[in-house]
């Protein structure tokens, strides 16, 4: 049996995947790329909760590491925003986020997932000229409310 593979074949093997592959990837891009109602969605969860929370501090006091509870929201895809909570360490105040993440499910029914990530606290050094820079940061707790385990604690 001959193993012979001829220049044409190889040819047409690299095509394909020099084709394929950035459609696939394009086709990926369009399914997990935040569209503007997904930003909208994060922004009107992070204010449901730091609302109820009410313990956040202002984010111009909040410049750098172990200066305060600050919150962040990144919107995902499908309506799946993330809020990043840093300095929210008591179980008490945990489960109180949590419950308004359930809460926030309720008052914004398009919004199918909430993930919470707390972390013990940011990894932000300033530099001169007003900017920072963030180093690498380990959140202590992941979670994500979503829609069945609401209904199956309700149930």
């Amino acid at each position: 049996m001959d193993s012979f593979v001829s220049p044409h074949q190889v040819l047409r093997r690299a095509l394909l995947v020099v084709v394929l592959l950035p459609l696939l990837y394009l086709g990926w891009c369009a399914t997990h790329i935040p569209a503007g109602s997904d930003i909208d969605a994060a922004n009107a969860v992070g204010v449901y909760i730091s609302s109820g929370y009410g313990k956040f501090d202002s984010r111009q006091t909040v410049e750098r590491t172990g200066t305060g509870k600050i919150y962040y929201s990144a919107p995902g895809s499908d309506l799946h925003p993330t809020i990043l909570l840093y300095e929210v360490t008591s179980l008490e105040d945990i489960a109180t986020i949590e419950g308004l993440a359930r809460q926030a499910l309720d008052k914004f029914p398009s919004i199918q997932a909430i993930s919470l990530h707390f972390y013990k606290e940011q990894n932000l050094a300033p530099s001169p000229g007003g900017a920072a820079s963030r180093g690498w940061e380990s959140a202590f707790k992941k979670v994500t409310i979503t829609r069945e385990q609401k209904a199956q604690r309700a149930g």
